[in-house]
């Protein structure tokens, strides 16, 4: 049985690092996308009161009484849109997490926050991490809608883990991970439209399953670092470039902090 292509972390990790070796780190900026209440009252008032009572009765209807039959239809909707809820969730399935029985299931697809939209370093960074979201969702349920629209249209490295990850899933294959985790981020702005940076990831343990069995293991005990690139097109933050840099460093990382560095010049 042929397995996939022997790669080191997702099947690609150590053929992404050592392309990432080989190449400088170079971009050029792309350019650039009632609720109604009823109030019912009522109408018994004096008029009642001057008209003659039925003597069958041992009291008259209260106040109290008359306001709890006024209030009947508002509960009555209150109801009805309780019951509407409940069935509505009843309907919704049960989200199941990729494990040895298969990929995941009805898994909540990553939204891409509204910062994204914004040429700012804010905006930049929502995308960076939405993009990790999105590669996760990827893994985990073969469904790269979101992961697409989080990448820019020339980003290689999102096209090598796509057709990776279609690779796994074409083959009765899926991943079962945990979602990793960025840890020092650094980012600027090196114009409108580019923003660049480095940080710091903890890709989590996670076991690729191919033509329905466990295929291998692989356990992440280290944090790395990536250098990475966004452009701002469309409307909106995509990432373009990410690049292996090796072990992470927090001090070395320190000293090579985008916002004190400026292409070897004096800050």
């Amino acid at each position: 049985m042929r397995g996939p292509v022997p790669r080191n972390g997702y099947l690609m990790v150590a053929e992404t690092r050592h392309s990432a070796r080989r190449k400088a780190w170079s971009l050029a900026p792309a350019a650039a996308v009632g609720v109604l209440a009823v109030l019912l009252t009522g109408c018994s008032g004096d008029a009642e009161a001057d008209s003659p009572q039925p003597t069958v009765l041992d009291s008259a209807p209260s106040v109290e009484g008359t306001n709890d039959a006024a209030s009947t239809p508002e509960n009555t909707e209150s109801e009805q849109s309780a019951e509407a809820s409940g069935e509505a969730e009843a309907d919704d399935p049960e989200p199941v997490p990729a494990s040895s029985e298969g990929p995941a299931q009805n898994w909540p697809v990553p939204e891409p926050p509204d910062e994204i939209y914004e040429p700012t370093e804010e905006g930049a960074e929502a995308a960076l991490h939405y993009w990790y979201e999105a590669r996760h969702y990827a893994r985990v349920t073969g469904d790269f809608v979101p992961l697409e629209y989080a990448s820019a249209q020339d980003c290689a490295i999102c096209d090598h883990e796509r057709e990776v990850f279609q690779e796994v899933f074409s083959n009765d294959g899926w991943y079962v991970s945990a979602p990793d985790e960025i840890g020092d981020l650094y980012i600027r702005l090196d114009s409108e439209v580019l923003a660049t940076g480095i940080l710091a990831l903890h890709e989590s343990d996670f076991e690729t399953y191919w033509h329905g069995e466990l295929y291998s293991e692989t356990v992440a005990d280290s944090v790395e670092a990536f250098g990475f690139a966004l452009v701002y097109e469309e409307g909106r933050w995509l990432l373009i470039e990410t690049n292996y840099l090796g072990e992470y460093d927090p001090e070395h990382s320190e000293q090579q902090d985008p916002e004190s560095t400026d292409s070897g010049e004096s800050p």
